[in-house]
């Protein structure tokens, strides 16, 4: 379960990614990237609360993430941004 989680997320990552949501590279040999209007935490709020009015919230593994994010030399930091947006968005829907 756990595993089918983290491939959804990654494919919702990867289809925002190919939508040019997130930093791309301009040309192939220039390493300058241009910023995205939102940021991954903001893309992760939102996502939240688009599952939310659908009713289907998702839970990621938190800690998992964290942990590879960590292991891969902070190389996850967008993904980690996102969940980190996506989990607020609940807390606050809580309070």
């Amino acid at each position: 379960m756990i595993i089918k989680d983290i491939k959804d997320l990654h494919n919702q990552v990867k289809h925002d990614y190919e939508a040019g949501l997130y930093q791309e590279r301009t040309t192939f040999y220039d390493r300058k990237y241009t910023k995205n209007k939102s940021s991954d935490y903001q893309l992760g709020y939102e996502q939240a609360a688009q599952d939310n009015h659908k009713q289907q919230q998702k839970h990621y593994p938190r800690c998992l993430i964290l942990g590879l994010n960590w292991v891969l030399f902070n190389h996850l930091h967008e993904l980690v941004d996102f969940v980190k947006g996506y989990d607020d968005f609940y807390r606050e829907l809580e309070k």
